[in-house]
């Protein structure tokens, strides 16, 4: 049974905000508020983008919707987290980000005949249980070389919707919003009074009071909830852990100029920019930094290998140094997001967990947050509000 849970916050203009966290989920979030006409400030200890930003190397990266034969919770947010994006960034400059496509290699050659399976089952779902027949098709490899222009070796699926996105430039560009202030502060903990909340910074410095809070800064958000004592044992974000992971910048010329489009699989390629493909990404479980290693770069590289249907590629590049970028993922074991309420604290919000997923989820908890914060409507459907809310309910 679904306990009851009130969702609208009863302040809808709130006159000060604060955002903790200035990366894609931090920085859209004030974006969108500000959009609204709202004053944001933006709490991050490195800055603002360009100044020390975690994203600073990292060269491109890719919005790639999934499916599943089941129309599963992960595949519907998805879908709707890429549609939220694409609508969000129509108006981009072609040096922050494109609309380049997507084409999904099975992972083993027998799952080919699954993937055109899969389209089968959701292309004969109705449009009501949220199935969209143009989101993705099958592809052989003849139409799947002749998309990213190159020999590929199998087909698989095509997501037209896919985009390429250079982390900094976007950053930088959200950040620049009117009414939107970056403040280089570490915040350690949120303090609720009587009507608002306070921030605690390093050294115990306090801050002025905010109507509302939103925890948008990653793995920091269960450090920032659990040191403020307001970690209840029914929050998702108890079971939240970060993996670290890296991506490679291959030279585009080695690749025979890169893909037209990302092809993913084992691992993807995206793009060519500024000479360089990125490919990605490692997920190392047990990893007590992130930083780019021998191993990792390797293991990209044979992963770019494979994709493009180039064997030869490891040894083209053996000894050439290649640059590249390292970070860490917040991950839920159900891999859905944190989206929402912090249950019997109201005006302190959370938007985490996107895991390898930053800028499909960025826009949709954006959108879900500010509604909910301005006492509108929920932005996603009901189910899938339920099922990313920080209250695991039973």
């Amino acid at each position: 049974m679904v306990a009851k849970f009130t969702y609208c916050s009863k302040t809808t203009h709130p006159s000060r905000i604060a955002v903790v966290g200035a990366g894609f989920a931090g920085l859209t979030l004030a974006r969108v508020l500000a959009l609204e006409g709202l004053q944001v400030e933006v709490f991050d200890s490195v800055g603002a983008p360009g100044q020390r930003g975690v994203h600073d190397a990292h060269l491109t990266a890719g919005m790639m919707p999934t499916v599943s034969s089941d129309l599963n919770f992960s595949t519907q947010l998805s879908r709707l987290g890429c549609q939220a994006s694409e609508a969000f960034w129509q108006d981009l400059p072609s040096e922050i980000g494109w609309r380049c496509g997507a084409i999904q290699l099975p992972r083993q050659t027998s799952r080919q005949a699954d993937f055109k399976q899969v389209v089968a089952r959701l292309s004969a779902l109705p449009q009501a249980k949220g199935w969209v027949p143009h989101w993705v098709r099958s592809v052989d490899a003849d139409e799947a070389s002749e998309i990213a222009g190159m020999a590929l070796s199998q087909g698989g699926l095509y997501f037209p919707c896919a985009w390429s996105v250079r982390p900094r430039a976007l950053l930088q560009a959200l950040a620049h919003t009117d009414s939107v202030t970056v403040i280089n502060q570490k915040v350690m903990k949120v303090i609720a009074t009587k009507s608002d909340w306070l921030l605690e910074f390093e050294a115990s410095l306090m801050s002025d009071p905010y109507d509302v809070v939103v925890l948008a800064n990653g793995l920091g958000a269960k450090t920032v909830l659990s040191e403020s004592g307001l970690m209840a044992s029914q929050n998702r974000l108890r079971n939240m852990y970060g993996i670290a992971g890296e991506v490679t910048h291959l030279p585009a010329e080695k690749l025979g100029g890169g893909p037209q489009c990302m092809v993913a699989g084992e691992g993807y390629v995206l793009p060519a920019s500024d000479g360089l493909c990125t490919v990605g990404g490692t997920y190392a479980l047990t990893a007590l930094s992130a930083q780019c290693e021998p191993g990792g770069v390797q293991m990209n590289v044979n992963r770019a290998a494979e994709l493009l249907n180039q064997p030869d590629l490891p040894q083209k590049l053996s000894g050439m140094p290649l640059s590249g970028w390292a970070g860490w993922r917040a991950v839920l074991p159900n891999r859905m997001p944190v989206i929402g309420p912090v249950d019997g604290q109201k005006g302190l919000w959370l938007a985490t967990g996107f895991g390898s997923k930053g800028l499909t989820w960025s826009v949709l908890a954006a959108n879900q947050v500010a509604n909910g914060v301005l006492g509108r409507p929920n932005f996603m459907p009901e189910r899938l509000f339920m099922a990313v809310l920080p209250t695991l309910f039973k």
